[in-house]
């Protein structure tokens, strides 16, 4: 899982068992946010000025900050490894791919979260919850043509330019 082999990069990502740990710690970085919730939303309401600003701050940019990071990882993953990603390909997906996709199903839950964390901070009406049944499957769609469109197009890329070698 730490073979260069299957994926090298550089820096805190620089195999695949490192990027596996660093996304199952900002996962469970994120979570624990989440489940602070309501203490953090309480810290809001009961202070005003800068401080109510200095936590709704970092609460509302944290989804941004994290499909930035999930966008940077994902396509550095496709990239840089020889896992095959690509689900039509399915007789060549193995037991790193399943690791992968699950690390990112992961992620992916904790935007979620952390979206919701960031409706209720900036106030949007009580009656609004993003993990409604209906709200869970568009989320689903979106995340799931995201991850086609961008590994498909990644692998195509990635083939192309090893082609022309």
């Amino acid at each position: 899982m730490f073979s260069p082999t299957l994926y090298a990069d550089n820096g805190i990502f620089s195999s695949l068992g490192n990027l596996l740990l660093n996304n199952l710690y900002v996962f469970l970085l994120v979570l624990g946010i989440y489940m602070l919730r309501i203490n953090c939303l309480q810290y809001v309401k009961t202070h005003s000025g800068w401080r109510k600003f200095a936590l709704q701050i970092p609460l509302v940019l944290l989804p941004i900050v994290l499909f930035i990071y999930i966008n940077f990882t994902f396509r550095s993953l496709i990239n840089n490894s020889t896992i095959v990603l690509e689900l039509y390909r399915i007789t060549q997906l193995n037991f790193y791919s399943v690791l992968c996709y699950l690390s990112y199903a992961l992620l992916f839950l904790t935007l979620l979260f952390s979206v919701q964390n960031a409706a209720k901070t900036i106030g949007l009406k009580r009656t609004y919850y993003l993990l409604s049944t209906k709200n869970i499957l568009i989320f689903i769609f979106a995340v799931s043509l995201y991850t086609l469109l961008t590994t498909n197009y990644l692998s195509f890329k990635k083939n192309a330019s090893g082609a022309k070698l």
